[in-house]
């Protein structure tokens, strides 16, 4: 039986702007038995043509996916090649959404045994059933019933999805300006986002997309660069999954305030999230060096306790031996360095603390970290690997320069100040395009370093 050769359709395209937007139709044929044809590449070509050039908002491009999916039953497959071709991002998530919703209808339906539908599963329909991966494998296995009902959920989730991409939508306006700091440009599209209608598991891939079209040429540049390093996992290790929870005692006026108003700080900068979490341990606050105001700090102890370790990746202090002499340098600090990694959305529950106020004049209130906390196990080295992944583009333009990193501070030295400057400059624009923040003002430099 002959399938449609998708790497075919795929060169037929090559000519057309990779913006465009793509559409594949997959006929059937109807003659007792379901035959399902190859697409002709140039027809594709003709079709992803006319998207391209009017829009996937015009009314043209309407009516030929309503056509498409209403003319042609589809296999799974096809269904979901067709609608990568068309959308991206947040539309592909609500049309896998919606065509699941609307596939659960149906099958919610099927209850006499003479039912087309019966012995069907949403696995076989959505061609997620292991013994129906490939196209192959699904035009010989599934029902002509099957098919059509899963191009009927498919047809009314397309149009659900589509909607949602040709909708007007104020993000798609922010673009970051040559002069914009990354982390503001990101704080602009995040807000605009947040405020949108968007379905909740849609916004992070809208964000992703959103900041990589929309940055300004260096840092697309700079992301380009650090796309070539692969990306780590940073889902932590548990040894077991019990909850632990250690009570939180009551901590008595003036600190209460002043523990108020770092949760409030934090709360506001978006390192910590309102919790529910069955997992509790205890936070205080001491006073600063300067003796102006508090740390906040969490005694995660117990919860240490369940994380597997990962061990160091830099275990012990730079050696004088290495830095180069009578050489110009700059030091570069890093502010806030484990609050710029976001933890894994399924260990954010495992670092939750409470407010208990004194003789219990209010409930109590409770968060939880979303971003890296001090004093958990694993942070010095998820930062270390996060901060040496970034700053490898530029170890590689530069291997003639000294750059060195410990914790939250990085040495630069080179033969010039001139090209002292230049790498400051990659140093602190790749940082920042991986969301981290700069002191600016502690920046320090010297005409050399002395042995």
């Amino acid at each position: 039986m002959p399938l449609t050769d998708w790497k075919k359709v795929q060169t037929a395209l090559a000519d057309l702007p990779e913006t465009a937007a793509r559409i594949f139709p997959v006929k059937r044929l109807d003659n007792n038995l379901p035959t399902y044809p190859p697409v002709n590449p140039k027809d594709v070509q003709a079709v992803a043509k006319v998207i391209a050039e009017k829009g996937i908002n015009s009314a043209m491009v309407s009516t030929l996916i309503d056509g498409l999916f209403g003319n042609n039953d589809m296999l799974p497959f096809d269904i979901k090649q067709t609608c990568r071709m068309i959308i991206d991002g947040a539309g592909m998530i609500v049309f896998k959404q919606e065509w699941e919703d609307n596939l659960e209808k149906i099958l919610a339906k099927v209850s006499r045994d003479q039912h087309p539908l019966r012995n069907s599963s949403l696995q076989r329909l959505m061609g997620q059933d292991p013994q129906m991966v490939s196209p192959q494998a699904q035009a010989q296995g599934l029902r002509a019933s099957e098919i059509a009902a899963t191009t009927r959920a498919a047809r009314e989730a397309i149009r659900t999805a589509c909607r949602i991409v040709a909708k007007p939508s104020p993000w798609t306006t922010i673009r970051q300006t040559e002069s914009e700091h990354f982390t503001t440009f990101v704080d602009c599209l995040q807000a605009a986002i947040d405020a949108s209608d968007l379905p909740s598991e849609a916004k992070g891939p809208v964000l992703e997309g959103c900041l990589r079209q929309q940055c300004n040429q260096s840092t697309k540049e700079l992301l380009r660069a650090i796309a070539t390093y692969p990306s780590l996992p940073f889902r932590l290790t548990w040894k077991s999954s019990d909850p632990v929870y250690v009570e939180q005692w009551p901590i008595p006026e003036p600190r209460m305030s002043a523990l108020l108003q770092l949760v409030q700080r934090e709360l506001e900068k978006g390192h910590i999230e309102p919790s529910v979490s069955p997992w509790n341990t205890p936070v205080f606050i001491i006073p600063k060096c300067s003796g102006e105001g508090f740390h906040l700090l969490h005694d995660l102890r117990a919860v240490n306790k369940k994380i597997q370790p990962m061990g160091p990746i830099q275990t012990r202090l730079p050696g004088n031996s290495f830095i180069p002499t009578n050489q110009p340098c700059a030091v570069i600090d890093i502010k806030d360095c484990f609050f710029s990694i976001l933890l894994h959305e399924e260990d954010k529950e495992r670092f939750a603390f409470s407010i208990v106020f004194p003789n219990g004049q209010q409930p109590n209130l409770r968060f939880q970290w979303k971003v890296l906390p001090q004093g958990m196990i694993n942070s010095p080295t998820i930062w270390q690997i996060v901060v040496s992944k970034a700053l490898a583009p530029v170890r590689s333009k530069n291997p003639e320069a000294t750059i060195i990193q410990y914790m939250d501070d990085i040495l630069i030295a080179a033969s010039s100040s001139d090209q002292v400057d230049t790498i400051v400059t990659a140093v602190s624009s790749v940082l920042k395009a991986n969301g981290f923040e700069i002191a600016e003002a502690k920046i320090k430099k010297a005409l050399q370093l002395h042995s």
